[in-house]
């Protein structure tokens, strides 16, 4: 027993060495500002529950801020680490706020279901499992790519705002009047996705 409370102790005790928090970050300038308050609210008003994990859930030690505004962005508009939500205020804030709304969402969405413990995990371990005892190589892009097809199938189907162009989602979600059923869809898990990759 003392020894898992060693090994506990050292887990809780572990600091990374880069953190979201090094990032540096942009001061908002007034009409920045303002979209960021618009997209704040719009999302609240169309997705409280989502809106909701953001403000209790994410920024656990900046609860000042909603978001992490950087330049250094991976993917150029946003990202999430599962506690941070960091954004690029040149390109993230351009957008339409229906689109602002979707890219917000889908970070959210990111953390709720834990894809950055769920990468992290699979990067250990050097391959990404399946229920049926398979397996195949980490790749982190292609988890990455994978669990953005998940995430956008589910916004897409549940009418969250609007995804923009590059983002990755099945073709049968854009048909206006889909045909038979998608590859990949919101009902898939990221490792299904993955291996249909």
């Amino acid at each position: 027993m003392a020894q898992a409370a060693t090994a506990e102790k050292k887990w809780f005790d572990h600091k990374p060495e880069v953190t979201v928090l090094a990032l540096p970050e942009i001061e908002l300038n007034a009409t920045q500002e303002r979209a960021w308050t618009e997209a704040r609210a719009k999302f609240l008003w169309d997705c409280p529950g989502f809106c909701a994990v953001m403000y209790s859930m994410m920024n656990p030690r900046r609860r000042d801020v909603k978001a992490l505004f950087s330049e250094h962005t991976p993917g150029g508009v946003a990202a999430t680490d599962g506690l941070y939500m960091i954004l690029n205020p040149h390109t993230f804030l351009k957008m339409k706020l229906s689109k602002r709304v979707f890219v917000m969402a889908h970070e959210v969405l990111h953390a709720i279901m834990n894809h950055p413990v769920m990468m992290y995990n699979a990067h250990m371990r050097g391959k990404v499992s399946f229920t049926d005892g398979q397996s195949l190589p980490f790749n982190a892009d292609l988890f990455n790519i994978a669990a953005d097809f998940v995430i956008n199938a589910i916004l897409v189907q549940s009418k969250i705002g609007t995804m923009p162009e590059k983002g990755y989602v099945d073709p049968w979600y854009k048909q206006p009047t889909p045909q038979g059923n998608p590859t990949i869809s919101h009902m898939d898990s990221v490792p299904d996705a993955y291996r249909k990759l």
